[in-house]
C-alpha cells in the first residue's frame, strides 16, 4: 500500500507502523527497503517491552480480550488525533493496508468512517498480487511468506497449526522464548491453542519429528 500510495503521488504521506515488540524482523527490515525507495521515513509507535508488560499483566491475548489490539487501536488514533491538532489546515486521512481478500473487514464499525480508506481493498489487490509488487521492488519478506501465511506478531495465539509446527522445528529458540514468556502470564491467563498448552503442543511435534510428518 505505501509503495502504490508513493507511486500514485499521494501527497504529504506519512508512514506509520506499531509494534508492541513482537514483530517478525523481516518486517523491519522491509520498511528499511520501502524508506529507501520513497525517500519516506516510517514513524514506530510502541516500542520493546510493551506487549511483554501487558503479558504479565493481562496474560495471552484471547477472543474475549483482545488487549494487544486493543493497544495498537489507541496508539493509533492519538497519533492521527496528534496530526489533526498539529495541521488544522489539512484534511488528515487514514490508508490501512487491508487486502481485497479481506474486504468485508470494511463492514466493522470502527471501518466505516469517513477519514478512513482502505486503497488495496478499492483497487481490488489481493494478498498474492500485493507480494508480487512487493517482490518486483526487491521487498521479499526474508522468504517469510515461503513459509508462513500471514505476517503477525511472531507468538501470535492465532496463529495456524503450521506456523507452530514450523516454529518448533526450525526456530526453535523462539520456542524455547515463548515458553519462558508463558512463565510470566498469570494464572488462568497461560498460553493455550485449540485447549492445547505449549508443553502439549510440544509433545506431539515431538513425535510427529520422530515419525517424520514434520
Amino acid at each position: 500500500m505505501w509503495l502504490m500510495l508513493y507511486r500514485t503521488g499521494t501527497p504529504n504521506l506519512i508512514p506509520v507502523n506499531f509494534d508492541g515488540g513482537w514483530e517478525w524482523a523481516c518486517a523491519k527490515v522491509a520498511i528499511g527497503k520501502v524508506e529507501k525507495i520513497t525517500g519516506l521515513k516510517c514513524v514506530y509507535l510502541g516500542g520493546p517491552g510493551l506487549f511483554d508488560e501487558g503479558l504479565k499483566e493481562k496474560g495471552w491475548p484471547r477472543w474475549n480480550l483482545r488487549w494487544c489490539s486493543g493497544i495498537k487501536r489507541d496508539m493509533m488514533n492519538l497519533y492521527v488525533s496528534s496530526l489533526r491538532r498539529g495541521h488544522p489546515n489539512y484534511e488528515v486521512v487514514t490508508a490501512i493496508g487491508v487486502a481485497y481478500d479481506e474486504r468485508s473487514r470494511r463492514k466493522k464499525p470502527g471501518m466505516k468512517l469517513d477519514t478512513i480508506i482502505l486503497p488495496l481493498v478499492e483497487l481490488k489487490i489481493t494478498e498474492r498480487r500485493a507480494l508480487k509488487i512487493c517482490a518486483r521492488a526487491g521487498i521479499d519478506w526474508g522468504g517469510y511468506y515461503m513459509r508462513h501465511n500471514r505476517l503477525s506478531c511472531w507468538c501470535c495465539p492465532w496463529c495456524r497449526l503450521d506456523d507452530w509446527r514450523e516454529m518448533y522445528s526450525e526456530e526453535p529458540e523462539l520456542w524455547a522464548k515463548m515458553k519462558e514468556m508463558d512463565k510470566t502470564a498469570p494464572r488462568g491467563r497461560k498460553f493455550y491453542w485449540s485447549r492445547k498448552n505449549l508443553r502439549q503442543m510440544g509433545k506431539i511435534f515431538d513425535v510427529e519429528q520422530k515419525q517424520g510428518i514434520i
